[in-house]
């Protein structure tokens, strides 16, 4: 090879494969549908109270699995959507927000979510010996082993904390009152200052049900 800048490369090849389900991922365009209120309230029910955060969990569950159904056998294929929808849509899902509302940029959004995708691809790891583990058997079973022996171990001394070091901003602690209950404006207007398209939580819901409903 002397005299030459070309030089051999080993390339390995995998797909990414699946293992279960697709999680549940609230789509804004769903807001559009004028059925869409009426669809949440009929699943918006509960027959038993297990207290408000059993209860909400319970219900996100519930209508996840209603909306998923609904949105199949209403929207079906991803082809039909109309042109506003779908950019709607693939806005949502490459998670860019600095457009302006009505911008078409598909191929852009298409670049977006492959990225994102790759980004979200573990092909190699090396575990806690050093050794490059590359089949996704091996990275699962090393990651759950990885975990495990973190969860187990016993906990290590930490340091005290000197409280003299805060006394200063005492009084302005004392000011915080985070313990009342805030004022129905006050939950609305934090819940309108988030972004429609910022990425979902882990139940899968972004803000725009909550602000729609």
């Amino acid at each position: 090879m002397s005299g030459s800048d070309h030089r051999p490369i080993l390339c390995s090849i995998q797909n990414a494969v699946k293992h279960g389900g697709s999680p549940f991922r609230f789509q804004n365009i769903w807001t559009l549908h004028p059925n869409f209120i009426k669809e949440v309230t009929n699943a918006w029910t509960i027959n038993e109270d297990y207290g408000p955060s059993i209860n909400l969990w319970k219900l996100q569950k519930k209508v996840a699995l209603h909306l998923k159904s609904w949105n199949w056998n209403t929207f079906g294929d991803f082809k039909e959507f109309k042109n506003c929808s779908k950019s709607a849509f693939l806005k949502q899902k490459a998670v860019f927000t600095k457009f302006t509302e009505g911008d078409k940029n598909s191929s852009f959004f298409h670049a977006c979510i492959n990225f994102r995708r790759k980004c979200n691809m573990i092909l190699e790891i090396k575990n806690s010996e050093g050794i490059k583990l590359t089949k996704a058997e091996d990275i699962v079973l090393d990651a759950v082993k990885f975990f495990q022996q973190l969860f187990n171990s016993h906990p290590t001394t930490r340091t005290i904390v000197d409280a003299n070091l805060f006394a200063d901003e005492t009084d302005n602690v004392s000011r915080l009152t985070l313990d009342q209950i805030p004022f129905e404006d006050e939950i609305r207007a934090a819940l309108d200052s988030i972004d429609d398209d910022k990425t979902a939580g882990p139940d899968g819901y972004t803000a725009k049900p909550y602000k729609s409903c």
